[in-house]
C-alpha cells in the first residue's frame, strides 16, 4: 500500500498536539459522532483508541470531549412536555446521558358490565368508578366463564379492579368466598383500606365480612374473624399467616375458616414476581396445601371428632387427627382413635371444582408458566391478559452519566426537586446507602428536611405513619427499600429515583411508582463503581429489553417434604390424593416420610403427622431471632433487625442512624445482648459524631465463610481436554457463616481528590484550598472519600450461619498449570494489541494484577449461576459462589484454590444440587452465554457479573472462565470416573 506522502509532511510539519487533563486511559468519555459514551484505551497523538460495546476503535482527539463538558443539546429537551421535568434536566444537563420520553397513551374504557349485581354497579359509582378499562372488562368475562386468568398489565394499570369486582359479585351472588394473598403486609393494609371503602358504600344490611390476616393484626383479633355465626367473606393473608391458618382446617375452634374453604371460590395471588427463590417454592407447595384444604372442606361434613382443643401457645399444637390403625406397625404409642379418621369414601379424588384464580405480576417473561406452577392448573386453562386499557401519563426517563460519588448527587437532586414542589421516592438496594442519603440531606439543609427513610425494619406504626405524612403533603420524599416496591397505593407522587439497578423486573416496578395521575418523572442514578450499573448507563437502551422470568422448583426435596409433614398435620392428607396435589416427587418423597417414621399411614390410606411441623419452616428462608433496637434511656423500641442484619450494624460501638420527624439521629450501640434479643442504643449529640473530620460512621469487617460438614454423594472426578488435568466435583451439606470480625470507624469528607489511576495520591484526601495534585499536577475534583479514623477488632466474631447444600469444585496441578499458560498468553495478546498495560482497559488488567486459577474459577462459577434460569426451575439469585484458599501442603496433586457454589437460603432450593447433576448442561448453556454475549471479552451484568458476589466482582477475567469452561466439555462417559484423584 503507497504512502500518502503529502500528508506525511504535513504532520510533521504540524505543532505537537497538546495533551489535554480528561484525556486519561480508563477514563469515560463523549464520542460525539456516535453519540455515545465510550472508554479510552490509549492513545498517540491526537489519535485515541477506544472502547465501546465489546468494539474498539481509533478515532481522532477532536471527535471525544470530556463527560464534564459533554452535555445534551438543550434542543433534545424540549421533547419533555412537563415543564419542572424539563427544569431538572437543564438544570443536570452536564451529567445526563441520555432523555427518553415513554409516552402516553389514551384510555380503552368499557361500560360496566350488565351482568354487574345492581348493589355492586352502584358501590362502584359511589366511589368514582363508572367504567371499566379494556383488561378489566376482560378479566371480567373470564372469571364470570369460570375460567382462572394471569394479568400481566403493567404498574399502575388497574390491576385490583380486575379481580376486586369479582369477590364481591360472588359473595352477592352465591355467597361465595375470595381469599387474596398478598407478599407484603403494607400491600394488604393499603388493599384492605380500598375493600372497606367500597363495601362502606352498600347497604349495611348487604355489607361483607371482611378480614386480614397478616403478621401485623394481633393474634386475638384473628381469631376473633372466627367466632360466631358467619365466616368472612374476603380474608386478605399474607402467604406466611396462611401457612399456620391451614393447620387450623379442622379445629373446632377455627370451624368458621373451614367454612370458609368450603364456600372459596376466588383465589387471587397478587404481585406473584415476588416469590422467588425458596419463598417461591415454599409458597407454591402453601398454594398445594391450600388447594388440599379446601377439598377436605368442602367434601367433609362430619367434623365433630375434630373439635378437640389444643393447646395454644402463639402457635399450636396438634394432635393428629389421622392415625395408623392398630393393625399397623407400631410407629408410636401416643396416636388417635381411628374413628377420628374423616371417611375417605365420601371425598371426590383428583383435583375436581377447582377455584378460579387470579394470578397478577409484573411483566415477566413466562407469566403462564408460573401461574401454573401455583394454581396446579395447566397453561391451556389460564387466560393471559398482557394489554392494558388504562391511560398511561407520560414518563420521562433520565439516565445520568456513571458517578463516583452517586449518593451525593441523589441529595442535591432530591433538594433541587423538592424545591420545585416534586413529590417522590428515592429507591435504594440497602439501609445503608438509604442512610447515607439521608445524612447528606440533613447536612446541606441544616437539618430541616420533609425527607424520611423507608425499610422493613420500622416498626408497623412508624411505616404507617410515614406513608400517611407523604400522603398528606407534609413529608416530600421518602428514601426507601424494597418494601414499597409492590403495588401499594401510594399518593400522587411525580417522581422516582433510582440509585443503582437490582434487576429490569424490579427498575419498573420502582420507576412505576410516579406518573400514576399525571406525567411521571423516572431518574437513574448510577454507581460509576459498580459494574451492572455502569452497564445499564452506557447501554440505557437495555432497559427496554424483555424482562427476566421468575423461576422455581416447587418438588425441591426438603422443602416439599416439610410440606407434606404439614398437611399430615392438617389432617386431609391421603395416600389417594397425594400424587393429585404434590405430584409424582410428592408420591416418593411420601413414601420416605413414611419409611422415617415421620409420617403416619393408617389402613384406609390416612396419613397424618403429630406436632406442629409448621414452626419449622419459614417461608422467607429467614432462620434468625429478631433483634430490638432499645433506647436505653427510655426503654422504646426503636426498630427491629434480624440477627445477621444486627451483627453489621448494630454490635458494640457501632453508630447507627435513623431519622425521626425528618430529623437525622445518631445512636452508639453499647451492647447487643442476642440471647435476649436485644440492642441496647444511646443518643449521641452531634458533636459526638461530627466536626472538622466529618460525619462519624462505623462499617463492619465481614468474612464470609463456606464449610463442609457432611459429603452427600461420592466425589465425581472431571476429565478436561488438557491432559491429565481435572477436576473434581464434590456435593456435600454444610454451613454458610457471616463472621464480623470488627469494625472500622471512618469520618466522611468531600475533599479535592486526584482522579489520575497512575498518581500515588490517587483518590486521596488533599487540601480545601488546592486545585491540583501535588504529585501529578492533575486538576482535583472535589469527592466523597472515607477516612478511617479507627480499627477495631473483636475478640470473638460475632457469627450467624444456616446450612445449606454445597457444591465443591476443585482442580488438580495439571489443569492449573494450563491455566497459568492460557494467562500467560492473553497477557502477551494484550500487550501486543495495546503496547503497554497502563492502555489495557481496567476490566481486563485482573489477568496481569490476580492469580489466573482465582480467576478462571470465579469468572466460570459466574457464569454457571448466570445461565441458571436457562437450565433449571430457578432464579440466580438463589445460588451464590466464593472461591477460597486451602492448605495443600502434602497433596502434590491439588491447587489451594477452591471454589464453593451454594443457595442462598437455609436449607436451600435445590438449584446447586441441579448444577451438579447436570454438570454438562450447565457448562454448556454458561459457554453458550459468555460467546453469544455482546460485550465481547470485558464482560456485562448480563454474562459475567453478579449483584450479590461476596467478592464485589473483582477478581473477573471473562477469557479465562470461557477457557475453563470449554476444557470441561469432554463427551466421553468413559473418561467419566468417581473417587478421589
Amino acid at each position: 500500500m503507497a504512502l500518502d506522502h503529502a500528508s506525511l509532511r504535513k504532520a510533521a510539519q504540524s505543532l505537537p498536539s497538546l495533551i489535554p487533563d480528561w484525556l486519561e486511559v480508563d477514563q469515560f468519555v463523549y464520542w460525539k459522532e456516535e453519540k455515545s459514551i465510550v472508554k479510552i484505551l490509549g492513545y498517540i497523538g491526537n489519535i485515541v483508541r477506544i472502547f465501546k460495546n465489546g468494539e474498539t476503535f481509533s478515532v481522532e482527539l477532536e471527535q471525544l470531549q470530556p463527560l464534564e463538558q459533554f452535555s445534551l443539546n438543550p434542543s433534545n429537551l424540549e421533547a419533555i412536555a412537563h415543564p419542572p421535568f424539563r427544569d431538572i434536566a437543564l438544570q443536570y444537563i452536564d451529567d445526563l446521558a441520555q432523555v427518553r420520553i415513554i409516552s402516553g397513551t389514551q384510555p380503552d374504557l368499557r361500560p360496566l358490565p350488565q351482568s354487574m349485581h345492581p348493589v355492586l354497579k352502584t358501590a362502584f359509582r359511589q366511589v368514582g368508578i363508572t367504567q371499566f378499562y379494556s383488561h378489566q372488562q376482560m378479566a371480567w368475562d373470564e372469571l364470570e366463564q369460570g375460567r382462572s386468568i394471569a394479568l400481566v398489565t403493567e404498574t399502575a394499570s388497574g390491576k385490583t379492579n380486575c379481580f376486586l369486582p369479582q369477590a364481591f359479585q360472588l359473595a352477592l351472588n352465591s355467597q361465595k368466598t375470595t381469599l387474596l394473598i398478598y407478599p407484603l403486609k403494607a400491600l394488604a393494609s393499603d388493599q384492605m383500606d380500598k375493600l372497606v371503602t367500597l363495601n362502606e358504600s352498600f347497604p349495611k344490611s348487604l355489607r361483607l365480612k371482611i378480614a386480614r390476616c397478616t403478621g401485623d393484626v394481633p393474634l386475638l383479633q384473628r381469631k376473633g374473624y372466627f367466632r360466631g355465626t358467619k365466616s368472612p367473606d374476603i380474608i386478605l393473608a399474607s402467604p406466611d399467616v396462611l401457612h399456620h391458618l391451614l393447620y387450623r382446617t379442622f379445629d373446632g375452634e377455627y370451624e368458621l375458616w373451614r367454612e370458609f374453604l368450603d364456600r372459596l371460590e376466588l383465589v387471587v395471588i397478587d404481585e406473584a414476581h415476588a416469590y422467588l427463590g425458596a419463598f417461591g417454592i415454599h409458597f407454591a407447595n402453601v398454594m398445594r396445601r391450600l388447594r388440599l384444604a379446601r377439598h377436605y372442606a368442602r367434601n367433609t361434613k362430619s367434623l365433630d371428632s375434630f373439635g378437640q382443643s389444643r393447646t395454644s401457645h402463639g402457635l399450636e399444637r396438634v394432635q393428629a387427627p389421622c392415625p395408623p390403625s392398630s393393625q399397623q406397625i407400631n410407629y408410636g404409642t401416643d396416636r388417635p382413635t381411628q374413628q377420628d379418621c374423616p371417611n375417605e369414601s365420601n371425598f371426590h379424588l383428583g383435583a375436581k371444582n377447582e377455584p378460579k384464580w387470579v394470578v397478577s405480576t409484573a411483566t415477566i417473561a413466562n407469566p403462564l408458566e408460573l401461574a401454573s406452577q401455583f394454581t396446579g392448573q395447566s397453561e391451556t386453562k389460564i387466560t393471559l391478559i398482557d394489554r392494558s386499557g388504562a391511560r398511561r401519563h407520560e414518563r420521562t426517563l433520565l439516565t445520568f452519566k456513571p458517578q463516583s460519588a452517586p449518593n451525593y448527587l441523589v441529595a442535591s437532586l432530591v433538594a433541587s426537586l423538592s424545591n420545585l414542589g416534586l413529590k417522590g421516592l428515592v429507591f435504594v438496594n440497602s439501609r445503608r446507602t438509604a442512610k447515607s442519603i439521608y445524612s447528606l440531606i440533613h447536612a446541606q439543609t441544616n437539618g430541616i428536611t420533609s425527607v424520611d427513610i423507608f425499610h422493613g425494619s420500622l416498626l408497623p406504626a412508624k411505616r404507617r405513619n410515614l406513608l400517611d405524612h407523604l400522603s398528606r403533603g407534609s413529608l416530600s420524599t421518602l428514601i426507601s427499600t424494597n418494601c414499597l416496591e409492590a403495588g401499594i397505593d401510594l399518593a400522587l407522587l411525580d417522581y422516582v429515583i433510582i440509585r443503582g439497578i437490582c434487576s429490569l423486573n424490579s427498575f419498573w416496578q420502582r420507576g412505576g411508582r410516579c406518573g400514576r395521575q399525571a406525567p411521571g418523572l423516572i431518574i437513574f442514578i448510577p454507581d460509576g463503581s459498580n459494574p451492572i450499573d455502569y452497564y445499564y448507563a452506557i447501554n440505557s437502551d437495555r432497559f427496554f429489553s424483555q424482562p427476566e422470568k421468575v423461576k422455581l422448583n416447587p418438588n425441591y426435596p426438603s422443602i416439599l417434604a416439610r410440606h407434606l409433614l404439614c398437611a399430615g398435620a392438617e389432617g386431609g392428607l391421603h395416600s389417594r390424593t397425594v400424587e393429585n396435589y404434590f405430584g409424582e416427587k410428592g408420591e416418593a418423597i411420601t413414601a420416605e416420610l413414611v419409611k422415617q417414621r415421620q409420617l403416619y399411614l393408617s389402613d384406609n390410606g390416612q396419613l397424618s403427622k403429630r406436632g406442629y411441623p409448621h414452626g419449622d419452616i419459614s417461608l422467607r428462608g429467614i432462620v434468625q431471632n429478631k433483634i430490638e433496637l432499645v433506647n436505653v434511656e427510655t426503654g422504646e423500641v426503636l426498630e427491629e433487625s434480624s440477627l445477621d442484619l444486627a451483627h453489621r450494624e448494630c454490635h458494640k460501638g457501632a453508630i447507627y442512624i435513623s431519622a425521626e420527624n425528618g430529623l437525622l439521629q445518631r445512636w452508639r450501640c453499647l451492647e447487643l445482648d442476642a440471647a435476649n434479643s436485644k440492642a441496647e442504643l444511646e443518643l449521641l449529640k452531634n458533636s459526638d459524631t461530627n466536626g472538622t473530620q466529618g460525619a462519624r460512621i462505623t462499617k463492619p469487617m465481614v468474612e464470609l465463610l463456606v464449610t463442609p460438614v457432611t459429603q452427600l454423594e461420592e466425589a465425581k472426578i472431571r476429565p478436561t481436554f488438557v491432559e491429565d488435568g481435572n477436576l473434581r466435583l464434590s456435593f456435600w451439606w454444610g454451613q454458610v457463616s457471616q463472621k464480623v470480625k470488627g469494625y472500622y470507624e471512618i469520618a466522611q469528607l468531600y475533599a479535592p481528590v486526584c482522579s489520575n489511576r497512575s498518581c500515588l495520591r490517587y483518590h486521596q484526601p488533599q487540601s480545601d484550598d488546592q486545585t491540583y495534585c501535588g504529585t501529578c499536577r492533575k486538576k482535583l475534583s472535589k469527592k466523597l472519600t472515607d477516612k478511617v479514623i479507627e480499627e477495631i477488632c473483636f475478640t470473638e466474631p460475632l457469627t450467624t450461619s444456616y446450612d445449606s447444600p454445597i457444591l465443591r469444585i476443585e482442580i488438580n496441578h495439571k489443569l492449573a498449570s494450563a491455566i497459568y499458560t492460557e494467562a500467560e498468553t492473553w497477557q502477551k495478546t494484550l500487550m501486543q494489541k495495546y503496547g503497554k498495560e497502563e492502555n489495557i482497559p481496567s476490566s481486563l488488567l485482573t489477568v496481569f494484577d490476580c492469580n489466573s486459577v482465582h480467576l478462571a474459577l470465579h469468572s466460570a462459577s459466574h457464569s454457571l449461576i448466570k445461565a441458571i434460569p436457562l437450565l433449571f426451575l430457578a432464579n440466580s439469585n438463589d445460588v451464590s459462589s466464593l472461591i477460597d484458599e486451602r492448605d495443600v501442603r502434602g497433596d502434590s496433586n491439588a491447587n489451594r484454590f477452591v471454589c464453593y457454589l451454594f443457595d442462598t437460603v437455609h436449607e436451600g432450593c435445590g438449584t446447586t444440587e441441579a448444577i451438579y447433576e447436570d454438570w454438562e448442561s450447565a457448562i454448556q448453556k454458561a459457554i453458550s452465554l459468555l460467546t453469544n454475549c455482546d460485550c465481547g471479552d470485558v464482560g456485562c451484568p448480563k454474562c459475567l457479573s453478579d449483584q450479590q458476589c461476596p467478592e464485589g466482582n473483582e477478581a473477573l477475567f471473562k477469557p479465562l472462565g470461557v477457557w475453563l469452561l470449554r476444557q470441561c466439555t469432554v463427551q466421553n462417559a468413559d473418561a467419566f470416573s468417581r473417587g478421589d484423584r
